[in-house]
């Protein structure tokens, strides 16, 4: 068994049905059964033990299998600090990103999937998904909401074509 889920299985102790990872042994015995993990500034819960630091779903995911997770741990509810085992999944990148919901800051659309091209008499907007390594190009629309619907209809399509 690798060591630092022996170490985990050692210092802490995982709910599955609340998700909640809490103290079985600590320096400060005053913590024991506390709620061991906190809220990161990303959203996601984090545990530290010594100098070490480990995502909460990922901890949770080696407490209930033994072994860490091979590739993303995605929140099925899009909910990043909902630890529950329920709403875990190990999954590809691609797919854990299809559950993304809002488009960088920096997208000049503000819309998932979304980029606009000049043309001679205003914009033109392209729908387009990146999914296990390739860029897919969805098409070009008149408007920013028609290329948008496209991108959500076929990442939808995407998900259900994929669901792990």
């Amino acid at each position: 068994m690798n060591e630092d889920i022996q170490l985990l299985k050692e210092r802490v102790s995982y709910c599955p049905n609340t998700g909640v990872i809490r103290w079985l042994k600590h320096t400060y015995p005053g913590r024991v059964n506390k709620i061991a993990d906190y809220k990161g500034t990303s959203g996601y819960r984090r545990l530290t033990i010594g100098r070490k630091t480990w995502l909460s779903h990922r901890v949770a995911f080696a407490l209930m299998t033994g072994k860490f997770p091979e590739n993303d741990v995605d929140h099925i509810n899009r909910v990043k600090d909902d630890n529950r085992w329920s709403n875990l999944r190990d999954t590809d990148r691609s797919t854990n990103l299809l559950n993304q919901v809002n488009a960088q800051k920096s997208s000049k659309t503000k819309l998932l999937g979304v980029s606009r091209y000049k043309v001679k008499h205003g914009y033109r907007y392209t729908a387009n998904i990146e999914f296990r390594g390739k860029r897919i190009h969805i098409g070009c629309y008149t408007t920013d909401l028609q290329a948008s619907e496209a991108y959500t209809s076929y990442k939808q399509r995407l998900g259900e074509n994929n669901a792990v």
